[in-house]
């Protein structure tokens, strides 16, 4: 018994020397395109999917060894709301004509340190990944100025320009998963293609439908002074739950 063990160990150990790369591990940098999800009662409040990207740096935790560790830094934005408001500003009974646009973006960005396990194949790389970090969540809006050139005096140079900006609402998720993907390719360019289901936990924001009603029924009043645009604070309805999403995301991963 005890001999056919040994010889079991010393063949799988055969094997596994043989899976694993004959040269030093490469560095890793990614660029993905991801769609996120939300799940759970981040769903219930919101059926918005986001869209945006993300940027990774992995490095090689120890020569001839298939775990990597580095960071992974990205961006989404999981609704966008834009409306034109015309307002007259009457001088000496003149009427002058004066047009904003009001944009409000929901948006999320996220930071998490990555560890890595790469199955040793050449070709065909499956991988697992571990994550933990934060997600910054907030809602802004801006205010721009289309109003005609010939009016206050507008530079063309500056029309259409942010003449104001607030945050409305942010807040900060911890955030923690898993999930694993496949590098297909055997040179230095690889196609990645991941899934990833990330815990959030909980926060204030706003979804895309109560950013839309509250700018199509209820607008924001904008007060003019000279040529800018103030936008005041605006109480508006906020949802508070946890934040779990899951990430889908399609790229390019260089080795070097």
């Amino acid at each position: 018994m005890k001999k056919r063990l040994h010889i079991f160990i010393t063949l799988f150990g055969i094997a596994l020397m043989g899976l694993m790369p004959a040269k030093s591990q490469a560095q890793m940098i990614g660029l993905d395109l991801q769609v996120g999800v939300p799940t759970g009662e981040f769903r219930q409040n919101t059926n918005a999917v986001g869209i945006g990207g993300a940027l990774s740096a992995l490095f090689p935790f120890a020569d001839r060894v298939p775990i990597y560790f580095g960071v992974e830094l990205g961006y989404m934005n999981y609704g966008i709301f834009s409306q034109t408001l015309n307002q007259n500003l009457v001088v000496l009974n003149t009427n002058i004509p004066l047009r904003f646009r009001v944009q409000t973006n929901n948006n999320l960005l996220n930071g998490h340190a990555v560890l890595r396990f790469v199955a040793p194949i050449q070709r065909i790389q499956i991988y697992a990944d571990a994550l933990v970090g934060g997600r910054y969540i907030y809602t802004r809006t801006q205010v721009f100025n289309e109003s005609p050139t010939n009016s206050l005096n507008i530079n063309t140079n500056t029309y259409n320009e942010a003449v104001q900006a607030r945050t409305n609402v942010d807040d900060w998720i911890f955030s923690y998963g898993g999930g694993g993907g496949v590098m297909i390719g055997q040179q230095e360019f690889k196609l990645n293609l991941r899934v990833v289901y990330l815990f959030g936990s909980q926060a204030e924001y706003l979804d895309r439908k109560t950013v839309e009603q509250w700018n199509a029924t209820n607008p924001p009043v904008i007060t003019l002074n000279s040529t800018t645009a103030t936008l005041p604070e605006s109480a508006v309805p906020t949802k508070n739950s946890t934040t779990d999403m899951f990430f889908i995301s399609a790229g390019l991963t260089i080795a070097f």
